[in-house]
């Protein structure tokens, strides 16, 4: 009787990794299905895309859904591994030179001008460092304790 379950088991149960493994191979070739390879060669033109993120830290934007989305053209000087590039990137970008091929578009032509992405400064007007603090106070958001601090 004992035995008879314990098989009966062990075949529900390899019917279950029959199915799981065929689910996970759909869902697979359904995800590969839209993905393309990539692949630049030295000396070639390329366009850059920043992060969302690293785009609101290097530049104040009043609207950024209007900000550019791709910065360049930039030249490709090293290929280091099968999806990650070395660019010819000016000195005052302080954006690290090595970037996932995720990160770039081909530039089909050259154009005479290169947009490069805008940076703020330290020694901007727009960046002001705070003098004192003047008044610190706790403030009780979505459940949490946050802390308000009025700068001057």
């Amino acid at each position: 009787m004992v035995d008879r379950s314990l098989e009966a088991r062990e075949v529900v149960i390899q019917l279950l990794k029959f199915h799981i493994a065929g689910a996970q191979q759909r869902m697979k070739d359904m995800a590969n299905k839209h993905i393309t390879d990539r692949y630049f060669e030295v000396g070639d033109w390329i366009y850059l895309k920043l992060q969302p993120y690293i785009k609101i830290s290097v530049a104040i934007r009043p609207f950024n859904k209007l900000a550019a989305k791709y910065f360049g053209p930039y030249l490709i000087v090293e290929r280091i591994g099968d999806v990650t590039y070395r660019l010819l990137l000016p000195i005052d970008v302080l954006i690290h030179p090595t970037l996932h091929v995720s990160q770039l578009k081909r530039c089909l032509e050259v154009p005479t001008t290169i947009n490069h992405p805008p940076f703020l400064h330290l020694s901007s007007p727009y960046c002001s460092l705070p003098e004192s603090i003047l008044e610190r106070r706790m403030v009780k958001k979505h459940n949490k304790v946050v802390c308000w601090v009025l700068v001057k």
